[in-house]
């Protein structure tokens, strides 16, 4: 369950008008707090759940493992400029006048007493064990080695900037469901005040029904709508639980476990119109999704050079030492061999050709994505922009909504109080008045996240 207040944080200016009663909405607020805490209930500000979100949400956990992926890739790729080494170790055994005569020598125990003793021709089996250090080291390999380096590095940038891009919508995510919990609390608010003032109006139906100045119908009428109420508010409820329980699903903790929301008041005036200029361009510097595109745009050009590679010539120098011998690990014979090999395709049915025209196709793609992507970020930052703006003035116009219908429904309640309203006038304005706050606490939600959804289209989060 989760359980929610409101605090906060005004100027300096606001703190000298404000004066004593200030200073009351302080002390209220601190024994708000220290209630909830003498209950066992956590306090959770917007920033520490995020926080929390980060360290457990598992497509964050994912991206790093992404990230570290990648640099192994690098270290990976690293590693072929150096020499590599092999150790090989083969026992064989054969009579086969060529291999009897040349183990023999290998083994370096070869006399020409040997042809007198037995037929060449018709040898005894030989038993060789054959111990072997090969060590190759790339000389030169067209650029395939340089290119392949390169574009791991660019794939390790890639992964950084989809964590990033992870790490933002994580925020995002939290951002909302956090928002949505306060909503959800805001509408049990406003759903109790509901109950509270169909209530009064039942007892003031009563009143006057025993004053015989109103039909019974009117308790009647008064007592129908408070069930109403009441089943709006048990939903209210019910919905207030499922959103501290989605809340907790992101953060990764028990989705029993109860906290206090803070919602701390953003002030701030509508952006300038001028400003979405910028807006859009700090979105394509900043976003890390179309920079993850850039490099996979940047890594695909560098495809078509390893495609190309492939068909230039490979030198490799190759050292080779070897000991041979009756039994395991003996070294009877051993000798050593340095070489310099080049290799190059002449031909393999036009295959190189085709990776050739296949990494240009894919890097036409990719640069057919990044265009795309950019004017999408465009309409994106275009569409939070005027969100942002659509929301702070339907805040303004819901606040103002409710002040007029509080001031109506007190009208309202005076004339039926002095028997000239009907009831149900009275309990329509009662309806329009819990419409008129459910639609502020809406507008309220929507202005948090139409400002999150700004901040996350233009990579700020």
């Amino acid at each position: 369950m989760v359980f929610f207040s409101k605090s906060t944080t005004p100027t300096g200016a606001e703190f000298r008008r404000a004066g004593k009663p200030l200073a009351g909405l302080t002390v209220l607020l601190f024994l708000h707090f220290s209630a909830a805490l003498s209950y066992g209930v956590d306090i959770l500000t917007l920033q520490e759940g995020i926080q929390t979100a980060l360290k457990n949400h598992p497509g964050l956990k994912a991206a790093d493992y992404s990230v570290e992926a990648a640099e192994e890739s690098v270290r990976e790729a690293r590693g072929g400029f150096l020499p590599r080494v092999d150790l090989s170790e083969s026992l064989t055994r054969t009579t086969g006048p060529g291999e009897v005569f040349w183990t023999e020598l290998s083994q370096e125990r070869f006399s020409l007493s040997d042809f007198a003793i037995t037929n060449p021709n018709d040898p005894d089996g030989i038993t060789n064990y054959n111990t072997q250090i090969t060590l190759v080291q790339p000389v030169y390999t067209g650029g395939k080695l340089r290119t392949g380096y390169q574009i791991s590095k660019l794939k390790r940038e890639a992964a950084r900037n989809d964590r990033e891009r992870t790490r933002q919508e994580v925020i995002r995510e939290f951002t909302a469901a956090y928002f949505g919990a306060l909503l959800a609390g805001r509408f049990v608010e406003v759903a109790e005040k509901a109950r509270t003032a169909v209530q009064a109006h039942a007892k003031m139906a009563r009143d006057l029904l025993d004053q015989g100045m109103v039909l019974r119908s009117d308790l009647l009428r008064a007592r129908v709508h408070l069930s109403e109420v009441e089943a709006r508010l048990i939903t209210a409820r019910n919905q207030r639980k499922l959103a501290a329980a989605n809340l907790n699903r992101i953060m990764g903790v028990d989705q029993g476990t109860e906290y206090e929301l803070v919602y701390e008041e953003t002030t701030g005036g509508m952006i300038d119109v001028g400003e979405l200029h910028q807006l859009i361009e700090e979105a394509k510097e900043n976003r890390p999704d179309l920079a993850e595109l850039s490099l996979m745009e940047k890594t695909s050009e560098k495809g078509v050079e390893l495609a190309r590679a492939s068909c230039l010539p490979r030198v490799n120098l190759v050292a080779r030492y070897n000991r041979n011998d009756r039994d395991f690990l003996g070294n009877d014979g051993e000798y050593w061999t340095l070489m310099a090999v080049a290799n190059i395709n002449l031909f393999e049915g036009f295959s190189s050709r085709a990776r050739i025209h296949r990494a240009k196709a894919e890097k036409a793609r990719m640069s057919s994505l990044v265009a795309q992507a950019t004017e999408g970020i465009e309409l994106e930052v275009r569409s939070a922009y005027l969100n942002l703006q659509e929301a702070e003035a339907r805040l303004e116009i819901a606040r103002r909504s409710v002040s007029e219908a509080e001031e109506s429904i007190r009208i309202v309640e005076d004339r039926y109080r002095g028997g000239m309203g009907r009831i149900t006038e009275l309990l329509d304005t009662e309806t329009a008045l819990t419409l008129a706050r459910t639609h502020e606490a809406r507008a309220l939600y929507d202005l948090n996240i139409a400002r999150t959804d700004l901040d996350l289209a233009t990579g700020r989060l």
